[in-house]
């Protein structure tokens, strides 16, 4: 497993051995509790356990090599008019040439569209399994809070504030008020709401799993592991802090 600075979480292969590893946001992680926490890992196990095309080792290759190359080629945009002809010439032919990887990436998606929003039903499922669907439900809600995360870190930054971020962050993520989260849901059950275009609507991830509502947890953990977990994450902090600031 992997921590980084991102408000995500991800499952991927990587290497010629095929390593498989998890990716886990620690602004994200950090303010899941111990069920939270268990339905999210199990959603990203439950991509390899189905075998989810798309994070496969070379779905994944392709598809980062085109993203690659789009930046590779793509010229920095300057808001100076330039006044050499040649350089003005090589930079709109080298913008022109990046869109072709570009839309390359991009129909590679939509190869893949069909079978990425059946992927994440089944991750779901497994990982309401896991944690039961309830802990599934309020990871849901939590997953939309990044704009949340990126508010309270622009104000960290432009404030000048002393501390740890991550601390401060916590407070403002747990005292979220009820009308908030209240708001959030019905976000999530807005037909067109989705986390990204890999993602199917909130509205239709909300009604599968209360179709397929799980009452209790296969997966608990005893009193000393979240405590043991909870140390770890602290440890991470300040090196993962100064990445984001």
């Amino acid at each position: 497993m992997i921590l980084d600075h991102r408000f995500n979480a991800s499952y991927a292969q990587a290497g010629w051995r095929m390593k498989r590893y998890i990716t886990l946001g620690l602004p994200l992680f950090g303010i899941l509790d111990c069920e939270e926490r268990i339905a999210l890992i199990g959603h990203e196990i439950a991509h390899g356990v189905n075998r989810d095309a798309r994070r496969s080792f070379f779905t994944l290759s392709a598809y980062r090599t085109l993203i690659r190359w789009h930046d590779l080629l793509h010229p920095q945009d300057s808001l100076i008019l330039e006044r050499n002809w040649a350089v003005f010439l090589s930079k709109n032919v080298l913008k022109l040439l990046s869109y072709i990887p570009l839309y390359m990436a991009v129909g590679f998606i939509h190869l893949y569209y069909y079978e990425s929003q059946r992927a994440e039903y089944l991750a779901d499922a497994l990982s309401a399994e896991m944690s039961g669907t309830e802990a599934m439900m309020r990871l849901n809600d939590k997953l939309y809070g990044e704009l949340t995360f990126s508010m309270a870190l622009q104000r960290h930054v432009l404030n000048g504030q002393q501390g740890s971020f991550f601390d401060a962050y916590k407070a403002i993520a747990l005292a979220m008020p009820e009308r908030e989260r209240e708001r959030i849901r019905r976000v999530e059950l807005l037909e067109g709401s989705r986390l990204d275009y890999t993602h199917p609507p909130g509205a239709y991830r909300i009604q599968f799993l209360q179709r397929h509502y799980r009452p209790s947890a296969k997966v608990v953990l005893t009193d000393e592991r979240p405590e043991r977990i909870e140390a770890e994450l602290k440890k991470a902090e300040p090196r993962i802090e100064a990445r984001m600031i």
